[in-house]
């Protein structure tokens, strides 16, 4: 930190010295007038939500760094940056964590997710397992009474998930994300079990989606029931129509009890999705 910014740092109480370094730091390589732009919500940490007071907190210190810089434009990018709200910021993070292009993209992330925090690749076989049955629309009843004996029963699964499963089946035990800690697995014909029941909860099973979502939001994905669910139905529209689709399709794909809002909504959706291919 050099010293053109200490009294900028300086005019923080020490409890908020904090704020003063995180956006003296984000800003140490960009002009003031990036903030007009998309750079503006990076300086919030774009990729998971943040609550309301520590949004505030935020905006006003990065006010501040703007006044003290007594830039000839600083009253125009005050104004932008005042301009910026909680739900802005939170519909910017849902938009681009909306949907996978694929469900080699969930496998991937989960993959990556635990070869960062060092541990192996089978590892995450039992998170891939869960990726792998919502994505084919098992319900948690479903996927909970899950058998080692129906892996080969599912038709529309591709061998290489069927192997991941299969991995995870004969897997005596696994290092649990994001802990590390050693999870030992009983004997059971249920996939999904525990340390000390042959079977899951639909209890724990939520847990465990629950505890996915917060580690993939760090990069800047979601993992729910409703996104994979979503990212499949749009996987498989696109390789039956590629981009010409109707609200007809809408309704055959997602039920045909949708109204028209939700329908249009889809379909911007989808459009947005079929951008990353």
């Amino acid at each position: 930190m050099t010293s053109d910014y200490q009294a900028f740092v300086d005019s923080f109480p020490d409890k908020d010295s904090w704020l003063a370094k995180k956006t003296i730091n984000f800003m140490e390589y960009r002009e003031l007038s990036s903030l007009m732009g998309n750079d503006l919500y990076e300086f919030f940490g774009a990729k998971a939500p943040i609550s309301k007071t520590k949004f505030y907190l935020l905006r006003n210190a990065l006010i501040r760094f703007v006044e003290f810089t007594n830039d000839p434009d600083k009253d125009k990018v005050i104004k932008r940056i005042s301009q910026v709200t909680q739900v802005q910021l939170a519909k910017l993070i849902d938009d681009r964590q909306s949907t996978y292009k694929d469900l080699d993209e969930v496998l991937s992330l989960l993959n990556q997710i635990a070869k960062e925090n060092g541990l192996n690749s089978s590892d995450a076989t039992p998170l891939q397992a869960i990726a792998i049955l919502i994505w084919i629309d098992l319900s948690d009843i479903e996927i909970i009474n899950f058998k080692t004996s129906d892996i080969d029963k599912i038709e529309q699964l591709d061998d290489r998930y069927k192997e991941i499963l299969r991995t995870y089946s004969s897997l005596k035990y696994f290092r649990a994300l994001p802990s590390g800690r050693v999870q030992n697995l009983v004997q059971s014909d249920y996939l999904f079990r525990t340390a000390n029941t042959n079977k899951l909860t639909e209890g724990d099973l939520r847990k465990i989606i629950s505890k996915i979502n917060s580690i993939v939001a760090s990069y800047n994905k979601s993992f729910t029931r409703s996104v994979l669910r979503r990212s499949a139905v749009f996987s498989r529209i696109y390789k039956q129509y590629q981009l010409g689709i109707s609200k007809d399709i809408i309704r055959a794909n997602f039920g045909q009890s949708k109204k028209a809002a939700e329908i249009n909504k889809l379909i911007i959706e989808y459009n947005k999705w079929a951008e990353q291919l």
